[in-house]
């Protein structure tokens, strides 16, 4: 009998952690110790996710109000092993370190001083103070924006006052960005001008579509089908005009990112233009820039391996009228390459890597004979053909060590070493 009282004893709390999350049970939830820690009993404090009790190291963000999307703090379970629950919580200051949370949270009250934003930002109601999430207007004078047009006061937890162990907190500011949503001010809010959407090629997709950007704000384009934007990456800028009844005039200022990346800036529209995609010539060629796609009269330049030249060294990607449907031209790829007079022709054939030089040897007792023929012009001028014995002999061959050297010109000869020369 007492064996089985001491095993029912033990298997009490067991029984009772299991059925903490049961439905239709009105037993009260136990919580081990070794699991976690329960929900701190905070005055007008909301917990985010919302739960009896919590696991170990499991984050919760705290809310002034169930709906609000500031957070007030980040706080996580630390329970340790020793009895009770207090010390069980700690919080994150705004170092990103954690503290061991004393006393309870609560939700702090008071107002802002009005920040001191410079650049001609101005306050709608303008004071001295504003409430706690008190919504506030902001504009600038002429055709500047501020880069956030509505603001409102919050509090920032900093972190456990180590004498007091109570939380401080600071003032910080949220605004609503372009889509509505709230987020915080990292710097300060400044006025800066807008650029109109560009009335560039009508094909062109800009993500995101506004009919208007802040100064500096980045933007991509796209085109439809096998089209390609002159610039994939845009901003807009500011450009000084003058001067116009004793104020500066700016007018809209649109900069693009080129092959390098390097930002330049734009001189006439952007537009959606022919690209060719990457041809399928000899495997052996290295692209340079090595791409999927290439923009017309894009210059590429084409190499191989050692011991062999393209038939081409550069080329560039082209567009000839194959067709005329609904009254429009239909165009095709067509790839040209720089000949040796540096004119540009079509390609009828693939681009190859070719070996330079082809010879056939003829060898007798006395001499050796070269036939050799250079497949690319110019391309053999400055090689020389020359004939050495690459072993010693041995018997019972005895070979006379014969040794020969001659410039190569034209496109084709032959080389005798030996006593046939």
């Amino acid at each position: 009998m007492s064996l089985g009282w001491i095993c029912l004893t033990l298997l009490t709390p067991l029984l009772a952690a299991q059925q903490q999350d049961s439905p239709g049970t009105n037993s009260p939830t136990v919580l081990l110790e070794t699991e976690g820690c329960q929900k701190p009993q905070w005055n007008k404090v909301h917990f985010n996710p919302k739960k009896k009790n919590y696991r170990l190291n499991e984050e919760v963000t705290l809310t002034c109000s169930a709906n609000s999307l500031l957070p007030l703090a980040v706080i996580r379970c630390a329970k340790e092993m020793s009895p009770g629950w207090k010390n069980a919580w700690e919080v994150k200051d705004i170092e990103g370190a954690w503290q061991r949370v004393v006393v309870s949270l609560t939700c702090p009250t008071g107002r802002c001083p009005k920040p001191q934003w410079e650049g001609g930002v101005q306050f709608e109601p303008n004071k001295t103070f504003y409430k706690l999430n008190e919504e506030t207007t902001l504009k600038c004078t002429g055709d500047l924006q501020p880069s956030f047009p509505e603001v409102k006061c919050a509090r920032q937890f900093l972190r456990i006052d180590e004498s007091s162990g109570k939380a401080a907190y600071g003032d910080a500011w949220w605004g609503r960005n372009s889509t509505g949503a709230w987020i915080y001010i990292e710097g300060a809010v400044v006025c800066v001008g807008r650029c109109s959407k560009p009335q560039w090629d009508e094909r062109l997709q800009f993500v995101p579509s506004k009919n208007s950007y802040e100064e500096n704000e980045e933007l991509t384009l796209n085109c439809s089908g096998d089209l390609e934007p002159s610039y994939t990456k845009v901003k807009c800028a500011r450009e000084f005009l003058g001067i116009s009844s004793g104020e500066a005039v700016y007018g809209d200022a649109w900069w693009g990112t080129n092959s390098t990346g390097a930002w330049t800036y734009i001189e006439r529209a952007v537009e959606c233009i022919e690209t060719c995609k990457r041809p399928s010539w000899d495997p052996r060629l290295q692209l340079a820039p090595d791409r999927k796609n290439y923009k017309k009269n894009e210059e590429v330049v084409l190499s191989c391996p050692q011991n062999f030249q393209p038939s081409f060294s550069h080329v560039k990607c082209s567009s000839e009228v194959q067709s005329t449907r609904g009254g429009k031209s239909v165009y095709r790829e067509d790839w040209r390459g720089k000949d040796s007079r540096g004119d540009w022709i079509h390609i009828q054939v693939n681009v190859e890597c070719i070996e330079i030089l082809q010879v056939v040897s003829e060898i007798s007792s006395t001499s050796i004979t070269l036939n050799w023929t250079c497949r690319l012009p110019d391309a053999c001028q400055h090689m020389r053909a020359t004939c050495h014995l690459a072993l010693p002999s041995s018997p019972p061959c005895e070979a006379e060590e014969v040794q020969g050297e001659e410039m190569l010109q034209g496109q084709e000869g032959t080389f005798i070493a030996g006593q046939d020369q």
